[in-house]
């Protein structure tokens, strides 16, 4: 029977990921992994021993790995740079290959684990072709897997997700039967290493953002006031700009070489196109020679749209949207799916 190392925080989804491997047989070990400076602290040392508990009611080896180098360098220093950039960065994208899938992995296989598990609702599934494929889970109201659209096939073969054919009530009710006690928390922020989620004043206290400050302009291009940086806004943006115009207005543009922010009406928000740069895709590459329709996800919570992506190199593509789709984000990821299976992804440029 393989050993599995499951990513233990002590909350509902770990957990039952966690009691469910283990009633299949499976010999265990317990990780959970110290990303930041905010995972040490009274928060996150709780988190620890949450996890540590759980690992102690299965009687599995459990340990706390140190990532905050690895972190740092690949997920907080990329976070700073699209900001400063005028970029909205997507985090947990970047950390699921890196870190999750990556350097937490790394020390599981040290300590003779195959393949590590996690509370994602998602399924992997190896098809006829011999590659592994990655489907939405069951419970869609649940789905992440937007942020495995960086995943390779090295990744998707060392990853478990028992909790894929199950929707949350249920893996609630049947942690409730086994009897473990475990901790009743509110959803995992996206922000991890933020404390409360504020990013502008984490931004503010990490770098220089006086640099940043610029001019507000709307869709006349004329002058509407100053803003105090372009770390605080992102496309799309309605609530908090600080500006009166007599009519609901949005940022529709931030231009980072000169700290402008254009602001306009919904309707200007809305585009038909969006280059994809960096692409990259967890089994079989399409040709480049031709056009490859998809659905396409824009951001976290957006519905996938029917597209048609242009390739302009192997890891470049325009992607053209039958319908005009709301605040595409430069730095966001762009996820493509066929129908429930997870293809890929790419930058949106």
């Amino acid at each position: 029977m393989k050993k599995i190392a499951v990513g233990l925080s002590g909350g509902i989804d770990s957990s039952y990921t966690a009691v469910l491997l283990k009633e299949q047989g499976y010999e265990l070990i317990g990780l959970t992994g110290i990303m930041s400076d905010v995972s040490i602290g009274k928060a996150g040392q709780q988190a620890v021993d949450d996890a540590r508990m759980v690992a102690e009611q299965l009687d599995i080896p459990f340990y706390a790995v140190d990532l905050r180098d690895s972190f740092k360098k690949s997920v907080i220093k990329y976070f700073e740079n699209e900001y400063r950039n005028g970029r909205t960065p997507s985090p947990c994208v970047v950390c699921n290959p890196s870190i999750k899938f990556g350097a937490l992995f790394d020390k599981a296989m040290e300590l003779g684990a195959e393949q590590i598990a996690t509370g994602h609702y998602v399924n992997v599934k190896q098809e006829t072709d011999g590659l592994f494929h990655l489907y939405k889970g069951v419970d869609v109201t649940k789905d992440q897997s937007y942020f495995l659209c960086r995943l390779t096939q090295e990744h998707l073969r060392r990853a478990v997700f028992p909790l894929g054919g199950m929707c949350k009530k249920d893996v609630k009710a049947k942690l409730l039967e086994s009897g473990l006690k475990y901790v009743q928390r509110g959803e995992s922020q996206e922000i991890c290493f933020i404390e409360d989620d504020d990013y502008v004043s984490y931004l503010e206290e990490h770098i220089d953002t006086k640099c940043l400050a610029g001019n507000f302009y709307d869709e006349n291009g004329k002058l509407v006031s100053k803003h105090n940086g372009i770390h605080s806004y992102t496309v799309g943006q309605r609530k908090g700009l600080g500006v009166a115009l007599g009519k609901p207005v949005y940022v529709t543009k931030i231009d980072a070489v000169t700290n402008d922010i254009y602001l306009g009406e919904r309707k200007n928000t809305l585009s038909n196109s969006a280059k994809v740069i960096s692409i990259s895709w967890l089994g079989e590459m399409p040709s480049v020679e031709e056009p490859f329709f998809c659905d396409v996800q824009v951001r976290y919570r957006h519905k996938p749209s029917k597209a048609k992506i242009d390739f302009i190199s192997v890891d470049e593509g325009m992607v053209c949207f039958d319908e005009p789709q709301f605040a595409i984000a430069p730095g966001q990821a762009a996820a493509f799916y066929r129908g429930n299976e997870l293809l890929g992804g790419g930058w949106i440029g």
